[in-house]
């Protein structure tokens, strides 16, 4: 249960920071590119590391 929580939470903010870059009249297109980039890669990369360090290998399997 908590963890359908987190993954609609993070969801939430991933569609929320995209429609106000999205938006946002004063940035330029590259400006618009990276913080796309920030919004929906830091997210993924941070459960990515998070993930990686809970589970471990162990004898090369899981």
């Amino acid at each position: 249960m908590i963890y359908t929580i987190l993954i609609l939470f993070l969801l939430g903010y991933m569609i929320y920071g995209l429609v106000q870059v999205l938006k946002n009249k004063s940035l330029t297109l590259m400006s618009k590119v990276v913080w796309i980039f920030i919004v929906v890669f830091l997210p993924v990369l941070g459960t990515a590391g998070y993930l990686r360090t809970t589970f471990k290998e162990r004898h090369g399997r899981w």
